[in-house]
């Protein structure tokens, strides 16, 4: 359970704090031409906010992963479809490009492997 709660933290770390200040694209609401188009729900992120890779699917994509791995189809089908929808969320309410999503997704799922081949790892060395 720690190693899934440790994705959980370190995709999102990953994500917010080491890609995006190097990346630094900006929010579909911080380019003049496109905010006056988006209805964003709630408050727009102040135009300093960077958007590449989505934090949030970054974070949902590596419990998802970890949760298909360690406990199957069966748990993990729902958990994937749960956050698949909470990332898409992130674009219509006009806060993310998709192709932030897509990035979330490689770097959640891609720690969550790491996570689980490190655990493993970890486990099979004789102590």
């Amino acid at each position: 359970m720690r190693d899934g709660w440790l994705t959980f933290f370190v995709a999102s770390f990953l994500a917010d704090t080491v890609i995006k200040p190097l990346v630094a694209r900006p929010r579909p609401t911080a380019i003049e031409s496109l905010a006056s188009r988006l209805h964003v729900l709630g408050h727009a992120p102040p135009p300093t906010s960077t958007s590449f890779p989505s934090g949030t699917a970054a974070a949902c994509a590596s419990a998802a992963a970890w949760i298909w791995i360690r406990l199957g189809p069966r748990w993990g089908v729902p958990a994937a479809i749960y956050a698949v929808l909470v990332s898409l969320s992130r674009c219509y309410v006009g806060v993310h490009w998709p192709t932030d999503l897509v990035a979330g997704w490689i770097v959640g799922t891609a720690v969550a492997l790491g996570a689980v081949r490190l655990n493993a790892r970890i486990a099979a060395s004789p102590t």
